[in-house]
């Protein structure tokens, strides 16, 4: 792929990004309100929490700071010494 086609490539995915963002937290909650009783805060604050559980934020949450599992001992961290090189124990 050409330099100038990546270049073409990354304005439109930078604009797809940021019109969705748009379009998911700030016109779409808009509407919601405009069409429903609630207000404006409780929709957002519920399309965060949606978002939190859809992406399963608030199980490894939980998993980490209720149940203690990310304070476990694992296994060595990755170095190029030893991985890549073969250098040392």
């Amino acid at each position: 792929m050409a330099p100038e086609t990546f270049a073409r490539l990354e304005v439109y995915f930078i604009a797809f990004i940021a019109a969705s963002l748009l379009l998911a937290f700030w016109i779409l909650p808009l509407l919601v309100t405009a069409l429903t009783p609630y207000r404006y805060r409780e929709v957002v604050v519920n399309e965060r929490v949606a978002f939190a559980t859809g992406e399963g934020l608030v199980q490894r949450a939980h998993e980490y700071w209720v149940l203690g599992r990310g304070a476990e001992e694992g296994g060595p961290r990755w170095s190029i010494l030893r991985d890549v090189l073969g250098w040392g124990s």
